[in-house]
């Protein structure tokens, strides 16, 4: 059975206008502490109709955050925001108590001031 964006929308109730330009999946234990990190930080912040994943805007760019733990849920935000032609997505893992994701303003401002070349996702 293939689900085509129409549904994944009608699912997550995100019209096609709020489709994300980033969408940013971080892999922590620490879903509470990172969630309020990282939310904090966007503008009109929503939880979509599926758990844990969370729309809001930062400047002009349209945002999902989602802390995902385990590769078989990140997978599936990543494949879920790829069928709604998200522009971009970066997955950050944390070991311990360290994470390596900044707060989400200076990875979209560093973003914002790239060229397509200096970021590679793998």
């Amino acid at each position: 059975m293939e689900i085509g964006a129409d549904e994944w929308r009608a699912a997550l109730r995100l019209p096609a206008n709020e489709t994300p330009d980033v969408v940013i999946v971080e892999s922590s234990w620490w879903r509470a502490q990172r969630n309020e990190w990282r939310l904090s930080a966007l503008a009109d912040m929503r939880e979509l109709n599926f758990p844990d994943m969370f729309w809001g805007r930062w400047g002009e760019k349209n945002i999902v955050y989602c802390c995902a733990y385990g590769a078989p849920r990140t997978n599936e935000i990543i494949h879920l925001f790829a069928i709604l032609s998200a522009k971009v997505t970066l997955h950050f893992f944390c070991w311990g108590k360290s994470g390596v994701l900044p707060p989400v303003g200076e990875s979209i401002r560093k973003m914002s001031n790239s060229k397509p070349d200096d970021y590679r996702l793998v």
